[in-house]
């Protein structure tokens, strides 16, 4: 991503992607169906602040996360885990 001006511009992308699929996240009734989390993201100090709840709602979204929970890739490595080599990041996937 090369400035926040991309980052704005490819998550209004994505959410105009959404609506399209999914039809309008307006409406009071819910007729679309997902088996992903909806839940507002939430990393291990609470709740996403600014432009990273877009970008991880639309994430969980786009690839039908069951959870709405984060890690980075230091607190991976801090509790013993691993992150496989050449996994899609959110910042490179477009």
């Amino acid at each position: 991503m090369k400035t926040y001006k991309d980052f704005c511009d490819q998550n209004a992308e994505r959410l105009f992607k959404i609506i399209n699929e999914h039809g309008s996240l307006l409406k009071w009734k819910k007729e679309w169906r997902n088996d992903c989390s909806t839940m507002i993201p939430e990393g291990s100090n609470g709740w996403y602040k600014g432009g990273n709840i877009f970008n991880l709602f639309f994430c969980q979204i786009e690839r039908g996360f069951k959870s709405n929970k984060w890690l980075t890739f230091n607190q991976v490595k801090k509790l013993n885990g691993n992150v496989k080599k050449g996994a899609i990041t959110l910042a490179s996937k477009s």
